[in-house]
């Protein structure tokens, strides 16, 4: 063949070279020769033949000037036939590496490939020219001349260049390649080459071909080359089609092969075979297409075609079944019995099959070198062998004429040693590869979108990591991310978010869990011995990525090449911000904050709070000495060495046939798979990733068919500074931009400014992650709300991108307004940030500036701005003139960051004063203009202004600039550091009743900090479990008509829909029960409120129910229905109530006529409206039910209330309660929420699992959760009061509205609820008119101090405005009507209790002393005179918290070996009751007195509720649960030491002494009983208490953007005798901090639908460490003896709750203050008196949005308005 002659030499010039990699110079030359000369038009075909050919080697031919005579010009190859727009290495893969290989190191640009590419058929191009003379050395001739004997041998034709036909020489390169059968790229080589020239194939290699690709799995690309032949008019044959549909069922296409068969097949069913029917009727059960399937049988049947064996027969069968057609099954199977009975196969399809693959997981062990060299070396002799066959059958045709005579030996090149030495090991690199804790994971094959949380949590058995948000915004499922630099020899370790994480990103990559760091096996780490020391636990499910932050931030600390410090120096300061990411529900963050600052170097300890390893008084070397050692050569983990070797080996690549995963090292190989990919036709679109932290923001509902790994192209990874600027490749993470920024330099002023305001986007384990092009591209193309285009913009950075190898710069106001980028093929490849640098008479100004709920970050701004200017000084007016500026302005609500030209046109030039600052920012607001949808428009655009104010105004008063912006008023962050927490606790510890009393660690907090606490989800599947997700309702009154999926076709995975029409006719619809009723499980035909439940989705994972739940398409109804309520008006308007029962409806108080007339001023008819409150705990609802035996089940289930759900369950099933088991171990979190919403999540998981016959798991995702919760109740109130001139009260009349959604749930506790602590205050007469109302609304239920929360606030709004209205302090007021103990009683009776209980007024007074409050009252007076911008307030504020003890059994089981188990009622959910459990059985058992009873607290064990063993176990709600089953055990531990009394003196009758073991062994000898179980019922007398408590909180409100911040809280609280002081001082800092978030910052707001708007953490804002006090101070009082308390004690769950109304009641003052200010401005008269109005009410919750509406969304055009015209 032509051509084909001249590339012998070359071959040989390789053949020796690769023999030996250190090949002769002689060879190399003449390898060159041939390349740059006469062989340069067909070198390239040998190359893509010989694909084993060494990248080192090949380099050693060539140098840049051969390279370019090679690659000539740049240019574009493209075929005619329009399959493919470029010729791509993207398509040849390993054929063309070794190009690619030259083409990366020289980063040569894509049509410069391309050139070389198309060389690559040239060579069979009809060519009559003579071979280009090559102009030869004296060795080089010989080389050559040795060669041509074999040349010789080939026929003339070939030399002379005779015209050949062009299929025989596709042919020869065809049957070449696939001779190589163990290379599936040359395979997709000979593919390129048929595509290119349109020819058909040779039937022949087809079959080859098909029978490559099947045995690699490559099913899609098996696709393309089926189809590709049938366009062709090829292989048009039933087979074909068979092939084709099987293919696409394995590459999980079953709609494609649905309509192929349809259209190609089913049309006649005469002649296909039954192996294909039963393809496709496996395909159609597999894919829930059971209509399809009964449809294909039917058909058959019509045909007379009769199954030829039991397994169509069985699929048939069980189709009939799933759709409930039972006659039709019935029908089946007697007619078809013969085959059943008779087939000697009984294999069954069972459900298992229907299931998704999960990802193939294999681990396998270590296997020596030289048994991997020896298994390769096997395998490629038997490859050679094969080919030796081969090339015997070639010559036995050449000698018959064959054109095939000169094909290249390829025996040497395929040389077995070669191989390993250049690759080291069989394809591993190809291979998914990871470490977990050190332990090696390979994964064969997996979905590219599963992330490392899934793979984790489903694939492995570390279940530290866990899942709340799923969108990056918690915390919970973080873990360490290390990478291996093999050339650096180092390893870099980060903390990111493993639900985000994609798994394939971290091939080659380890992680490490929190349980990875220490457990209960080896030993537990310093962190989490800390964290249970310091009592940092509570619930616990957020303790793991806690402990994981803080690791991170200890790592760094370590790994830190900053000179100003020790490696091992962490900050106080970076130790607190470690957490900032991290939610927690429970603790109130104060106990984290000190376990984290243990570890700084430069923390004072003794500022560390109340701590389980020292007590007050003791020394700080003693201090030192207690605390769990951490040594940092130690304690961090080491990168596994496996993992470095094998990086060290080989290419970090996995198979992209495989994974669908790409990952380019350059970009011009980015620009070649991007110019390849169709995204309309190859497998769906393709998707750019980096950290993927994206999908946190915009939930993924695009399905790609590939993702390409862009982090590892060098081009776009640097950061490169010099004197222009700072250039950052766009994959570098934010984390590392803000380093490079903030790294020390005189010109980086600007750099700085922006690296600090980074600091507060999003949170450490985002930023970790996340890359700044990825958030400039979401800004740009989704108009996502970016910090980083702002700060760009007012830097006048510039963006560079590249478009199938054009280059384009912008700038960034450019880049922001061109069209979107996302869904081009248009890559940003970096980003500049230009330096700049004032003169020496010119002053550079550059400030940020961000308004946000959480100050340092995980929270979007309302807006951000940054403004720069330069400025000189004015000589003749020595004022400051504006020579340039730029104001940018971003995520207000506009389309994108935008800068305000027109004001930088009015400013520049100008000399700054008040009048031009006037109409700069009059001309500010009518820039800035949100889009219509947006909220809060007013108060954003109040913010420009107030930036604009704060950036200019100091210029103006002070005459000159500071850069540093140190001024005294600032009130935008002024200062960059955030002020550390700091606490002081004050406890008493009694050894009355050891253990009783004492402060001991929580139980199990050790092992919930390592992640080893086991809760629902953490249960391991067993086989064939599946997953469900709720179909809820998005409107709220409607006829149901249909629930199904779009085009009727379940998604994939979906095994059922389970509808009200499921329950069984034995059962109910119910779904939970409560004392006032139940509620239904699923909606009938009507759906009654938005959010309520239709149905339940069943699929093989929880991703695959999620994503269903999604899909579903619910048809509504609305005529002939009516109107939904949907407020509390047009309930009462429409007598919608719930009939509150006469003993729950609380009893007026006094004669209010005779109060009012007694009155000296009234307030009438003041409105108050107070919104709701969604749980957030940090697990959310969850379930599993197993099927058992006997039609029982078994069901774990999160909740509070084992014993209803296990009714309810048996309800709807309609079996005996015996047959159903509830066990529930622990909960993380529940607040009132998994007492009633639980049970309809446990119940539908039991009928799914009932129905199905498989065990069914439910994990709700936030969502979902947040929708369906219902919250607390919202209300509006309207009252009336009466009071005398001194402030002291006489009447109160009150009429509610109270919401209760559209179920009565335990609604109708609220009246009582909210009266109980509303009569805090002796308010003379009291009369109300509460209304329960029934709205088509989401039911509400009971959340943490149901009713009394509102009731205690309530009173509060009412003194303040009484207070008001006198001019009187408030804190006058509230003392003088505080109740003496006779007004105790005649407003709670016989509760009130002893006079001496009535601890209320000497909290009051103590507190005034210990928070020195009086002294902080004037400091905060004079504050307020002193500073304009910025106002404070104090506030103090008593509770009364009424609470109920119930009837609780318990059991108390002493073991043979002196062990103790333990069953309660109670559930533990973080409120430490199994901890005061343990310590009252250790109290009881230790009072019978032996040696070793005193030291039982170890011994005993708590297990988990199980409704079968336990049973009357009620609710664990109303703070009262760890009291009532601490009283339950000591009456089990009393019957047993009387049992053992006897015993015991037994042996003391011959013993001086008895041991505890000793006692034990004898009993069980004498068959004492040891077990005992106590129903604890409180007498009456006892059963209700009071509970009492002050707190006084002091903030500052910033009157410029309304963030309010707590600068100090005091709590003393009375605990009576607390029965764990550590755990009692937790839970009244967590119920405080949780109440911050009622009255402060969480919106659970519903649309014009009902529909919650919240769906997660973006929009729900919670407290977080940033926004608790910043100094915090609790004091539990022990309060003597309370004769009918348990052990004297008191709860402490709930009460502490209503104390956090100070901060709101502080807030109100300090905008009293602002507003006093605002209104003198307006004063023309220029009279500055008091002129504050008295009728301002402060909304619940006082976001910042409300507060600074109040102080005045003018406040700084009046202020300019009142300066500039006074």
């Amino acid at each position: 063949m032509a051509g084909f002659s001249s590339l012998i030499p070359l071959k040989r010039a390789f053949t020796s070279a690769t023999r030996n990699l250190t090949a002769p110079s002689a060879s190399i030359s003449v390898a060159r020769n041939l390349f740059t000369g006469g062989g340069c038009d067909e070198i390239y075909g040998w190359f893509s033949i010989s694909v084993m050919i060494s990248k080192t080697v090949l380099w050693n031919f060539l140098n840049p000037y051969d390279l370019k005579l090679i690659v000539g010009e740049p240019g574009v190859f493209s075929h005619s036939n329009g399959i493919r727009k470029y010729n791509t290495l993207g398509n040849t893969g390993a054929l063309t590496a070794p190009f690619h290989h030259l083409l990366r190191v020289n980063q040569t640009n894509k049509p410069a490939f391309l050139r070389v590419q198309s060389m690559s058929y040239q060579f069979v191009a009809d060519s009559h020219a003579s071979p280009k003379r090559i102009v030869k050395t004296e060795d080089e001739q010989d080389f050559s001349d040795s060669s041509k004997k074999e040349n010789a041998e080939t026929p003339r034709k070939h030399q002379i260049g005779e015209n050949i036909p062009k299929k025989d020489k596709i042919k020869f390169l065809v049957n070449t390649l696939l001779d190589m059968e163990d290379n599936k790229e040359a395979v997709y080589g000979a593919l390129d080459a048929w595509v290119a020239w349109e020819r058909n194939f040779p039937i022949a290699s087809l079959k080859r071909v098909i029978a490559i690709l099947e045995k690699e799995h490559q099913w899609h690309r098996m696709v393309q080359v089926i189809k590709w032949i049938l366009s062709k008019g090829q292989g048009n044959t039933m087979g074909t089609y068979g092939q084709l549909i099987r293919a696409l069922d394995m590459d999980r296409r079953a709609e494609e092969a649905h309509v192929i068969w349809r259209k190609k097949i089913g049309n006649d069913l005469h002649s296909v075979p039954w192996q294909l029917c039963l393809q496709m009727m496996r395909i159609y059960f597999r894919n829930n297409m059971l209509q399809e399937l009964v449809k294909l049988f039917k058909d058959l049947e019509s045909y007379d075609r009769k199954p030829p064996d039991k397994h169509i027969v069985q699929t048939v069968a069980d189709t009939y079944e799933l759709l409930g057609m039972l006659d039709e099954k019935e029908r089946v199977v007697t007619k078809y019995s013969h085959l059943l009975l008779g087939t000697a196969s009984d294999d069954k399809p069972t459900r298992s099959s229907r299931k998704k693959k999960k990802p193939e997981l294999r681990i396998p062990e270590a296997a020596t070198e030289g048994a991997a060299k020896a298994e390769l070396q096997e395998e490629l002799k038997e490859n050679l062998d094969n080919h030796q066959e081969s090339e015997a059958t070639t010559e036995k045709q050449s000698e018959h004429g064959a054109d095939d005579a000169s094909i290249p030996d390829l025996r040497t090149v395929c040389n077995g040693q070669w191989v390993l030495d250049m690759f080291g090991q069989k394809m591993a690199g190809e291979d998914l590869v990871f470490a977990v804790n050190g332990e090696k994971f390979e994964v064969l094959s997996v979905n590219p979108s599963t992330t490392l949380l899934e793979f984790l949590r489903s694939n492995t058995p570390f279940k530290s990591v866990k899942l709340s948000c799923g969108e990056g915004g918690c915390g919970a499922c973080i873990v360490i991310l290390s990478k291996y630099d093999p050339v650096l020899d180092q390893v870099e370790e980060y903390s990111i978010n493993s639900c985000l994480t994609l798994l394939c990103s971290i091939n080659g990559c380890s992680i490490t869990t929190s349980d990875g760091l220490g457990n209960t096996e080896k030993g537990f780490h310093p962190i989490h011995k800390r964290f249970a020391g310091f009592h940092a636990s509570q619930c616990g499910f957020c303790t793991p990525g806690m402990c994981i932050s803080l690791y991170s931030a200890l790592s760094k600390a370590h790994n830190s090449n900053n000179s100003q410090s020790s490696p091992d120096y962490l900050t106080a300061l970076a130790a607190e911000k470690s957490i900032a990411g991290n939610l927690c529900r429970c603790t109130g963050y104060r106990p984290i904050a000190d376990a984290c600052k243990s570890f700084a170097a430069d923390v004072d300890i003794e500022d560390l709070g109340f701590n389980s390893f020292w007590r007050k008084g003791e020394s700080r070397e003693e201090m030192f000495k207690k605390l769990p050692p951490y040594n940092p050569d130690k304690d961090l983990v080491t990168f596994p060495d496996f993992l470095k070797e094998k990086i060290k080996c080989q290419h970090n690549v996995l198979d992209q046939t495989r994974y669908h995963w790409s990952t380019p090292v350059s970009v011009a190989e980015l620009q070649e798979i991007l110019a390849t990919t169709n995204s309309s036709k190859d497998r769906g679109l393709i998707k750019l990733v980096v950290g993927n932290t994206g999908t946190g923001y915009y939930k993924e509902e695009k399905q790609y068919g590939r993702y390409i790994d862009i982090s590892h192209i060098p081009e776009m990874s640097m950061i490169k500074k010099d004197d222009r600027g700072i250039e950052i490749g766009a994959v570098v993470t934010i984390s590392k931009v803000i380093d490079a920024l903030m790294e020390e330099n005189t010109s980086a002023y600007v750099f700085k400014k922006i690296g600090v305001h980074m600091e507060k986007v999003a949170n450490h384990f985002i930023r970790n992650s996340g890359s700044i092009g990825g958030n400039l591209v979401m800004a740009q193309s989704k108009k996502f709300p970016s910090d980083i285009t702002t700060l760009l913009l007012a830097a006048d950075a510039s963006v560079y991108m590249i478009n199938a190898g054009r280059h384009e710069k912008l700038r960034m106001g450019e880049y922001l307004v061109s069209p979107p980028i996302l869904d081009t093929k248009t890559v940003l490849l970096k980003v500049h940030i230009p330096s700049w640098i004032a003169s020496s008479t010119t002053g550079l100004l550059f400030e940020t500036y961000r308004t946000a709920l959480r100050p340092i970050g995980s929270a979007l701004p309302y807006i951000n701005a940054a403004f720069l200017a330069v400025v000189s000084h004015d000589a003749s007016s020595r004022g400051i003139i504006v020579d340039k500026c730029r104001l940018a302005f971003g995520s207000f609500g506009g389309y994108h960051s935008i800068r305000a030209r027109e004001v930088e046109d009015f400013l520049t030039g100008k000399i700054l004063s008040h009048s031009v600052l006037y109409e700069a920012v009059r001309l500010l607001k009518g820039i800035i203009v949100p889009s219509i949808d947006t909220s809060y428009t007013e108060y954003k655009k109040s913010l420009a202004v107030g930036f604009l104010f704060d950036f200019l105004y100091p210029l103006i008063e002070s005459g000159s600039w500071d850069s540093e912006r140190k001024h005294i008023d600032g009130h935008v962050d002024p200062t960059i550091c955030l002020p550390l927490l700091s606490s002081a606790q004050q406890v008493f510890e009694s050894k009355e009743y050891h253990s009783v009393g004492e402060a001991i660690i929580k139980f199990g907090a050790e092992m919930q900090a390592s992640g080893e606490a086991v809760y629902v989800d953490d249960i391991a599947s067993l086989p064939h479990c599946l997953h469900g997700a709720f179909i809820y309702s998005t409107k709220p009154l409607a006829w149901i008509k249909s629930v199904g999926f779009g085009g009727n076709v379940a998604p994939v995975g979906v095994m059922a829909v389970i509808t009200f029409k499921d329950i069984p006719q034995v059962g109910q619809n119910i779904g939970y029960i409560s004392m006032f009723g139940t509620g239904l499980l699923f909606a009938d035909e009507v759906t009654i409120s938005a959010g309520q439940i239709i149905a339940l989705v069943v699929a093989d994972t929880q991703k695959h129910a999620d994503m269903a739940a999604n899909l579903a398409v619910v048809e509504y109804d609305s005529r002939n229905i009516g109107t939904p309520v949907l407020s509390v008006e047009d309930a009462v308007k429409r007598s919608s109530l719930f009939e509150v029962p006469p003993e729950y409806y609380p009893e007026p108080v006094g004669d209010i006529s005779k109060g009012m007339a007694e009155a000296d001023r009234k307030i009438r008819s003041v409105e108050l409206r107070l919104g709701s409150q969604y749980f957030f705990y940090m697990e959310t609802q969850a379930a599993l039910a197993l099927p058992d035996e006997d039609n029982c089940l078994v069901v774990y289930s999160s909740t509070q209330s084992p014993e209803y759900t296990q009714s309810v369950i048996a309800t709807c099933l309609g079996i005996p309660a015996h047959n159903v088991r509830v066990i529930t171990r622990r909960i993380g979190g529940g607040f009132g929420g998994k007492a009633i919403k639980s049970m309809p999540v446990a119940t539908a998981c039991a009928l799914a699992a009932k129905k199905m016959q498989c065990p069914v798991r439910i994990y709700v995702n936030r969502k979902t959760d947040m929708i369906m919760a219902g919250g607390r109740h919202p209300m509006k109130i309207t009252y009336s009061v009466g009071f005398r001139s001194d402030g002291k009260l006489t009447a109160l009349a009150l009429n509610m509205l109270i919401d209760a959604g559209c179920d009565v749930d335990v609604s109708l506790v609220m009246p009582q609820n909210i009266m109980n602590s509303l009569r805090k205050y002796e308010w003379g007469a009291l009369s109300f008119d509460i209304k329960v109302c029934k709205t088509n609304l989401p039911s509400r239920t009971s959340l943490r101090a149901p009713g009394e929360v509102q009731g205690s606030y309530i009173a509060e709004s009412i003194i303040e405005n009484v207070a008001s209205s006198l001019n009187m302090d408030v804190d006058v007021v509230r003392r003088i009507n505080l109740h003496n103990y006779e007004s105790l009683s005649k407003f709670y009776k016989q509760v009130a209790g002893e006079p001496d209980e009535y601890t209320l007024p000497l909290l009051w007074d103590k507190l005034e002393i210990s928070a020195d409050f009086r002294r902080r009252v004037e400091s905060v007076k004079e504050f307020n005179r002193c500073n304009i911008w910025r106002k404070r307030g104090i506030s103090r504020v008593p509770i009364i918290h009424q609470v109920v003890h119930r009837p609780t059994p318990g059991k108390v089981s002493i073991l043979n070996d002196g062990s103790v188990a333990v069953e309660v009622a109670g559930i533990e959910v973080g409120q430490g009751l199994w901890t005061k459990v343990q310590q009252m059985v250790a109290y009881g058992l230790g009072m019978i007195k032996c040696e070793g009873s005193e030291d039982l607290l170890e011994r005993i064990r708590l297990l988990q509720t199980d409704t079968l063993s336990m049973a009357q176990s009620s609710y664990t709600a109303g703070s009262t649960t760890s009291e009532n089953c601490c009283e339950a055990v000591r009456l089990c531990c009393s019957i047993l030491v009387e049992r053992l009394k006897p015993t015991m003196n037994q042996i003391l009758e011959n013993a001086r002494s008895v041991t505890w073991d000793m006692l034990i062994q004898l009993a069980y000898a004498q068959s004492v009983d040891l077990s005992a179980r106590t129903f604890y019922k409180p007498e009456s007398s006892s059963a209700e208490y009071l509970n009492y408590g002050v707190g006084a909180s002091e903030v500052e409100v910033d009157l410029v953007t309304g963030r309010t911040e707590i600068i100090r809280s005091d709590i003393i609280y009375d605990c009576g005798k607390s029965l764990n002081p550590a755990v009692d001082l937790g839970q009244i800092e967590g119920a405080f901090v949780q109440g911050i978030g009622f009255f402060m910052y969480e919106e659970y707001t519903t649309n014009e639908n009902g529909l919650v708007n919240e769906e997660g953490t973006w929009d729900y804002k919670i407290p977080t460490i940033d926004t608790i006090p910043k100094q915090f101070n609790v004091q539990i009082l022990n309060s003597g003896h309370h004769n009918n308390r348990i052990l004297s004690s008191k709860a402490s769950g709930e009460p502490p709750l209503l104390v956090a109304a100070s901060v709101h009641c502080a807030t109100r003052s300090a905008i009293r203050e602002a507003r006093k200010q605002y209104l003198s401005w307006n004063c023309d008269s220029g009279d500055h008196t008091d002129v504050s109005d008295i009728g301002f009410e402060l909304p619940v919750p006082a976001i910042m949005p409300v507060v600074k509406q109040l102080c005045g969304l003018e406040s700084v055009e009046k202020y300019l308005e009142w300066k500039t015209y006074p």
